[in-house]
């Protein structure tokens, strides 16, 4: 479901396993530097980042480089740490372990969850509180349709600062695997 998009941009909550994911962390952080987005998340969501980050980063040196991330999330992102998110856990009616995450999107406020779970956020139980949750998929197919250029040069910018560099053909095939409906639109939009 693709929807319009504010005058201001998704506010959107960025859930653990969308901030995991270099390749579309990255994205999803340019896409807010240049803001289409203005990204979220609380403490409780840094927390299982950190407790995961070995084991989808690789172990050697995982502490070290979460700590740059962590610290390059705050420097750049200084409005993003929703830390009240704990306060609004208590009655809220999704499983009790991604309940952090609908509390941290009603505090910011934030309109949408983006997550690669969206099952775990079923649209009946989050319709109450006008909340959605998108795959990434979703979010960057609905960009791409608003804001094409936009994406053109963040995808442009990612590629160029990869070491090595890469053309926006390649960016868009290392998010195929995540995002691959994206990757489609994407590759006959920008003629690649």
């Amino acid at each position: 479901m693709t929807v319009g998009e504010p005058e201001e941009g998704w506010r959107v909550v960025l859930d653990a396993n969308i901030l995991l994911q270099a390749p579309m962390r990255d994205t999803l952080l340019r896409l807010a530097e240049e803001e289409v987005i203005a990204v979220f998340w609380s403490d409780v969501i840094l927390a299982e980042v950190e407790r995961n980050f070995a084991k989808v980063s690789g172990i050697d040196g995982a502490q070290r480089r979460f700590t740059h991330l962590l610290a390059a999330l705050r420097r750049s992102f200084p409005r993003a740490s929703i830390d009240e998110a704990r306060l609004a856990m208590l009655d809220l009616p999704i499983a009790a372990h991604d309940r952090h995450v609908l509390a941290c999107a009603l505090v910011a406020p934030a309109e949408i969850i983006v997550t690669y779970n969206t099952r775990h956020f079923p649209p009946h139980l989050l319709a109450p509180y006008e909340k959605r949750a998108w795959h990434p998929d979703e979010l960057l197919r609905a960009t791409l349709e608003h804001r094409p250029d936009t994406m053109r040069a963040v995808l442009t910018a990612q590629g160029l600062e990869m070491s090595p560099p890469r053309t926006l053909t390649q960016v868009v095939e290392r998010l195929a695997r995540d995002v691959p409906h994206f990757a489609v639109l994407a590759r006959a939009r920008f003629g690649h």
